[in-house]
């Protein structure tokens, strides 16, 4: 779930890389598990790809790993973020803004951090971006 809810910047080479464990994970990859997958994470919060978040095992990290209530932080600040960190922290608020599913914190190995009250709270009163 977590390769399936990470935005990346499309226009960017990719930076982040999700590795199996081993080759026996390969046969579990069946065309049905990928969609059940990608409508489930339709309904999730997003990572995006420079996010450490919980559970990840991190082999390696460069120099543009951000915590996963950066990008909210950021935002409230005005600070310089890219799309990929805009897209995925709006998404998000309005996500919880409009009600999670119930047990939606089941999808993920491990739950995600919550996001910050002060995040949600701001936002309800700036939600101006458009919606795509």
């Amino acid at each position: 779930m977590r390769l399936a809810t990470t935005d990346y910047l499309i226009s960017e080479f990719q930076k982040t890389y999700f590795v199996m464990s081993s080759f026996d994970q390969v046969q579990s990859l069946t065309a049905e598990r990928i969609l059940a997958a990608s409508k489930r994470a339709m309904e999730l919060p997003h990572y995006t790809w420079r996010e450490i978040a919980p559970g990840d095992k991190i082999i390696n990290v460069g120099q543009i790993a951000v915590s996963t209530n950066e990008k909210y932080m950021r935002l409230m600040l005005d600070m310089p973020v890219d799309d990929c960190l805009t897209r995925s922290a709006i998404r998000n608020l309005r996500m919880h803004l409009a009600g999670l599913p119930e047990n939606w914190t089941n999808a993920f190995k491990v739950p995600p951090d919550s996001l910050p009250v002060e995040a949600i709270e701001w936002f309800k009163h700036q939600d101006v971006i458009p919606r795509n």
